[in-house]
């Protein structure tokens, strides 16, 4: 077995080495831009970095510009001369940012990364919206194509409910007019609005009715409306003011039995009355037995 011997640098210990040389700023000449740094020392931290960011994903071109934009800034609105280390960390959250700003434009969550681009909450019906502030004839012109194209594809039956609705914008005339009962006519009306759903989102899962049909009997007008709402109103103070007398406690049961504690159940039911029923369900099973 072999011992190695180690011994310190000849003329030094091991802890006297010379520390590491300190930045030192460029010369004040034509290329020095200011707190003595040029454009060679912005290039070489913008791409120290880009390296050193956490973001990988984008091109690198753009990396480096939103690195070298952000350490120029950091350099002319510092009061005091900063250090390198400083800037690197500007550009490389400069990049960062640049990243995050990139995937919320196009729907990127950061708290659900698994969904991908597009899988931000809102973001489909936030572009859905701006889209249609813009007026378009594609949306008149698919509805129209798709609505004769599934309009063939229906039964008969429906299609007759469905004219019906439409023609007379009643459900109880509508009911009338194909000869069916007003229950009988919702119905199908009913099955004829899923069938088109089914066939609207074909391949997919049909959505929910997104409206409700007035099928009331006797639609109210608005006057009608207001004035039994002011009823309401009215009577709802009235309470409030003049509150109803309270009734006084009952005494006997409606068959005349008096209300005592001896005489009342658990849940508050006379138990006389309760006796006279079994008494008499008795009475009727024994005279049809015999």
């Amino acid at each position: 077995m072999v011992q190695l011997t180690y011994y310190e640098p000849t003329g030094q210990a091991a802890d006297s080495l010379p520390p590491e040389p300190r930045w030192v700023p460029a010369p004040d000449d034509a290329h020095t831009l200011r707190h003595g740094y040029n454009l060679a020392d912005i290039e070489r931290l913008a791409r120290i970095a880009v390296r050193a960011a956490r973001a990988q994903a984008m091109d690198y071109q753009d990396r480096y510009e939103a690195a070298w934009y952000a350490i120029v800034e950091g350099i002319y609105t510092a009061i005091d001369a900063p250090d390198p280390w400083e800037l690197k960390r500007l550009g490389a959250d400069a990049v960062n940012r640049l990243q995050q700003d990139y995937g919320h434009t196009w729907g990127y969550d950061r708290r659900n990364p698994d969904a991908g681009f597009e899988g931000m909450r809102g973001f489909r019906k936030y572009w859905e919206l701006d889209r249609r502030a813009h007026r378009s004839c594609e949306d008149g012109v698919v509805d129209r194509v798709a609505l004769w194209q599934i309009w063939e594809r229906l039964s008969a039956t429906h299609q007759a409910m469905l004219l019906a609705l439409a023609a007379y914008e009643d459900p109880v005339a509508a009911s009338a007019a194909v000869g069916k009962r007003y229950n009988t006519f919702n119905t199908h009306l009913k099955n004829a609005r899923r069938e088109f759903l089914t066939l609207w989102h074909e391949g997919e899962t049909p959505s929910r009715f997104w409206g409700k049909g007035d099928r009331r009997r006797g639609r109210r007008s608005g006057v009608q409306l207001l004035v039994n709402r002011r009823q309401q109103r009215e009577r709802r103070a009235l309470a409030e003011v003049e509150p109803k007398p309270a009734k006084p406690p009952r005494t006997h049961c409606s068959n005349g039995h008096r209300l005592v504690p001896d005489i009342l159940t658990a849940a508050g039911r006379c138990k006389a009355c309760g006796r006279d029923r079994s008494a008499l369900y008795r009475a009727k099973k024994r005279g049809a037995a015999a």
